[in-house]
């Protein structure tokens, strides 16, 4: 169940540092600290910092342990850091941040104690635990902006931003790779991996704003849009993907509250038992011959022989959750007209 737990000015990055201690940032410098798990609010307004980021849309926030953070502005492109778990926060100066007054900043993530990145109309990284910060990758402009910064680990990651924007590294950020989705016209707003191979990313129809998710088990080589309720309403603006066992679930939220919600289980697998067809699964299964359900036919075990030769294939849906279409079996030597499940 979700609670409201108060009404802000518009929140646009949340961090948990443990169970207990948080902090959301948002426009006009909002910027609050938790220490009891949300229940109550610190306001962190007083910055120690100029007056001006007060006026300033903080659109990212990341913590590397108790007490030392970061926080980074849209316009302006200014860098906040603060060593006393945000009581004071000092402005990095235009030495310490090239984006400083030059560029727009949307979001942060450290993949260790010294190593972090921050996106927007470039991408900056640090090594010295964000004392300074260089632009490791600046084709941008001020026309498009990455929305969203992943990364796995110290070395796999991915951003996501407007006009399509879509990058890989592989190698901590040295380089930058494009790739594309099988869809053109969006704004991509936010993207998280579970895995090296499966991810996805939240979009949105450049020209209405209407919500797409597309989905990766390739590690983004290729990408499926994968099918939302048409309530589901507009303008993703962020995204969240982990692991419950073996579910694999994902979940978008936009400006109206959470709008998407999906639950995937791995794929299941076929094997041949004589003349039956066998589902990795127990329960839950669906077949199929030609794409095409086959009535009746949900059990474990399936045999052909009642429905003729074709491509057969199974899926599996648990509770909420549903799996991939299984790999097709080819059946070439069956005969009967009738579908049957055991």
């Amino acid at each position: 169940n979700y609670t409201n737990t108060g009404n802000f000015r518009a929140v646009l990055d949340i961090f948990m540092v443990d169970e207990n201690i948080g902090y959301l940032v948002g426009g006009t410098g909002t910027a609050y600290k938790t220490s009891d798990g949300f229940n109550t609010l610190a306001n962190l307004m007083d910055w120690g910092a100029p007056t001006q980021i007060t006026e300033r849309s903080l659109h990212g926030v990341h913590f590397i342990d108790q007490n030392k953070g970061f926080a980074c502005a849209y316009v302006g492109g200014d860098i906040l850091a603060t060593t006393n778990g945000g009581t004071t926060w000092r402005l990095l100066t235009p030495q310490e941040n090239p984006c400083y007054d030059a560029c727009y900043l949307t979001e942060m993530i450290f993949t260790s104690a010294d190593t972090g990145f921050v996106a927007g109309t470039s991408i900056e990284r640090t090594t010295d635990g964000g004392a300074t910060w260089k632009i490791i990758y600046s084709k941008l402009n001020l026309n498009s902006v990455m929305n969203d910064i992943f990364f796995l680990n110290s070395r796999l990651g991915w951003a996501v931003g407007t006009n399509d924007s879509l990058l890989r590294t592989t190698d901590g950020g040295t380089t930058w790779s494009p790739m594309q989705l099988p869809v053109k016209n969006l704004d991509l707003y936010s993207i998280a991996f579970v895995s090296a191979t499966e991810g996805v990313i939240w979009a949105g129809v450049k020209a209405d704003g209407s919500s797409k998710v597309f989905r990766t088990e390739n590690g983004g080589t290729t990408w499926t849009e994968e099918a939302i309720s048409t309530g589901a309403g507009k303008y993703f603006m962020s995204g969240a993907s982990f692991r419950s066992g073996n579910q694999w679930i994902s979940i978008g939220v936009g400006y109206k509250g959470i709008i998407y919600r999906n639950c995937r289980i791995p794929k299941p697998t076929v094997s041949k038992v004589k003349s039956e067809l066998v589902s990795s699964y127990t329960t839950g299964n669906q077949w199929y011959r030609n794409n095409i359900l086959v009535p009746g036919a949900t059990g474990q075990k399936f045999n052909p022989t009642k429905t003729g030769n074709g491509s057969y294939t199974v899926k599996v849906q648990q509770s909420e959750c549903y799996s991939p279409f299984s790999n097709p079996v080819i059946v070439g030597s069956v005969k009967a007209d009738r579908a049957t499940g055991s």
